[in-house]
């Protein structure tokens, strides 16, 4: 037995060329050359940053830090380097390295690191896409408000060794050969989103009489599904042709032409009902999400329509999150528009002014690829939107900009909720309020059981100043999405906000507390609350938070109080950021 092991908390990195075997294949001198060129430029930029290169291995290096934070800004210091280093090269020559970084217990021995965090460095390297970074969840969480680099939340991923999922998030420099874009390229991706197939739910009852119950809850998924365009729907004619058969799903989504495919089934006991639905990703045959529902079956219909409403509401997020989990798979020629809204949405949700920059860049490359692309336009109506709420935008343009997007919407997706949605919003700024509650209603006449439609009335009614009826509206999504954590994040914010403009401002700051992102307009609201509740040094410390993000932020710029349509409202909110300390 080994004893007095020397133990120690490091950060490790682990890089490595992504293409390493093409690359040598196509021109081995040359590789050999840009290799070990990158790897001492690497090398001397982790020495430089406090880091300790251990070992190298061909084409990979293996480094320890003291620090997380100073590990993630060593990656994006080199990753940026060599994306420079790239644009005067042909594709073809392009080098790219993959880097992963975690942050754990190591034994140290003979110069040598060992343990868990060096193997899952290896894997989170693997799982990077080329030219970025991929951390774990207890690095993001080291990082988050000290380093530059913005990071999308890829989800929990399971690796080789590692016992338990581990939720990652990816980085990549936005412009660079990682995310590859030629204004005018006659190579033009297709958008092609993610396409579902809902197949017939089976009947496990043994009554024939439970086929129509089962045909009823399939067709309306199919009908609600059909609503969002985040994702294709296949026909009902094309999956009822599978109805009573048993096939392996990898053969049905590929003879469908479909990623992902929902199956299920009803049982029925005395007066109860069992819903069974599992999404299965029709490349691999795993599941993506499960769920039972047990109901009484007092009344058929009203179960029916429940249980397509909370499968469809739950599935557009899954295959949502699975996209985005997907994408550092995909090699940089595949990128379609629809893999840049991919990539710019969640740092859209994240409301930061760093990350809506990195947002917006990718969602004009998906519309300057695609400028039909509705998903691409619906993207960069809120960007600008929230620039002007939340801390405007230099030029004075956010909200023609925010206009101008929200008319192309209503012009290439006249159909589509989301259109009306963020027609609503810009209504609202606009103090056009008759004409917003026009829209906010034809929304949920389109798509009444979509979080985002539901959770956009209740917005409407805390700027109407219709306080209790808003928060109404706020539960009802948090009770369809509680397993979703930026839908509820999102809602207990508004909720935070609604409570706050009705002076509840104890309530206010407990619903923040609950909130686990939103770091930007979490801690103004949170300095708005301890202001008007007489602490004073929670108060500025929290608005000095908003101010490490936006420095350059006054009252003034906050254009969300405009929103509000009583002129108390819209006075409470500016006094409480004043009193806060934030300049004028």
């Amino acid at each position: 037995m080994v004893e007095n092991l020397t133990r120690k908390l490091a950060a490790i990195l682990y890089a490595d060329v992504a293409g390493y075997s093409r690359l040598t294949g196509e021109d081995e001198e040359g590789t050999h050359y840009r290799v070990m060129d990158s790897l001492d430029y690497a090398s001397s930029t982790i020495g430089e940053m406090g880091g300790t290169v251990l070992r190298y291995a061909g084409d990979a290096i293996l480094a320890e830090f003291a620090s997380a934070v100073v590990a993630v800004n060593t990656a994006v210091r080199i990753q940026e380097e060599l994306a420079e280093r790239n644009k005067s090269l042909p594709d073809e020559k392009k080098l790219r390295i993959r880097i992963g970084i975690s942050l754990g217990d190591v034994i140290e021995d003979r110069g040598e690191i060992y343990g868990d965090g060096v193997n899952l460095a290896a894997r989170l390297e693997a799982a990077a896409a080329p030219g970025g970074i991929c951390i774990p969840e207890i690095v993001h969480g080291q990082i988050e408000g000290k380093a530059d680099a913005i990071f999308m939340d890829g989800g929990p991923r399971s690796f080789k060794n590692i016992s338990r999922p581990v939720r990652v998030y990816h980085w990549s420099p936005a412009g660079n050969a990682s995310v590859p874009f030629e204004s005018g390229s006659s190579k033009r991706a297709v958008s092609r989103k993610p396409a579902v197939a809902v197949l017939p739910l089976n009947n496990m009852s043994g009554s024939p009489e439970q086929d129509h119950f089962c045909d009823g809850i399939t067709e309306d998924i199919i009908s609600a599904l059909s609503r969002t365009r985040w994702f294709t729907v296949t026909a009902r004619n094309s999956t009822f042709a599978y109805k009573g058969k048993s096939p392996d799903v990898r053969e049905v989504a590929s003879a469908l032409k479909v990623d992902y495919l929902l199956e299920g089934s009803v049982r029925k006991g005395r007066n109860k009902l069992r819903i069974a639905a599992q999404l299965i990703d029709g490349r691999t045959g795993d599941h993506v999400w499960a769920e039972t529902f047990d109901r009484v079956s007092d009344d058929e219909f009203e179960i029916q329509d429940e249980i397509a409403q909370r499968i469809s509401s739950n599935l557009a997020e899954r295959i949502w999150q699975d996209a985005a989990r997907n994408i550092g798979a995909k090699s940089p020629e595949e990128y379609s528009a629809f893999d840049y809204v991919v990539q710019g949405l969640p740092l859209l949700h994240q409301i930061d002014p760093k990350a809506i920059v990195q947002a917006t860049e990718y969602l004009n490359k998906a519309v300057e690829l695609d400028d039909k692309f509705a998903l691409g336009h619906l993207g960069l109506g809120f960007c600008y939107f929230i620039q002007w709420m939340y801390w405007d935008d230099p030029s004075g343009e956010s909200p023609e900009r925010a206009w101008q997007h929200a008319n192309i919407m209503k012009e290439i997706a006249p159909d589509d909720a989301n259109t009306y949605r963020l027609l609503a919003r810009v209504c609202t700024a606009r103090r056009m309020y008759d004409e917003a509650a026009e829209y906010v209603e034809r929304a949920i006449r389109i798509n009444p059981h979509d979080g985002d439609v539901i959770g956009n009335k209740g917005v409407f009614l805390m700027f109407l100043g219709e306080l209790d009826q808003a928060l109404v509206w706020f539960d009802k999504v948090l009770e369809l999405h509680a397993d979703t954590p930026h839908t509820v994040d999102i809602m207990n914010y508004w909720k935070a906000l609604t409570q706050f403009i009705g002076t509840d401002y104890e309530t206010a700051a407990l619903t923040l507390k609950s909130i686990s992102g939103l770091d930007y307009i979490k801690s103004l609201l949170f300095a708005s609350c301890y202001a008007m509740l007489g602490d004073e040094r929670s108060s500025k410390s929290m608005s000095q938070n908003a101010l490490v993000r936006r420095p350059a932020l006054t009252v003034s710029d906050i254009g969300l109080a405009d929103c509000f349509r009583q002129d108390y409202h819209r006075q409470l909110l500016r006094d409480a950021l004043r009193l806060s300390g934030l300049p004028e």
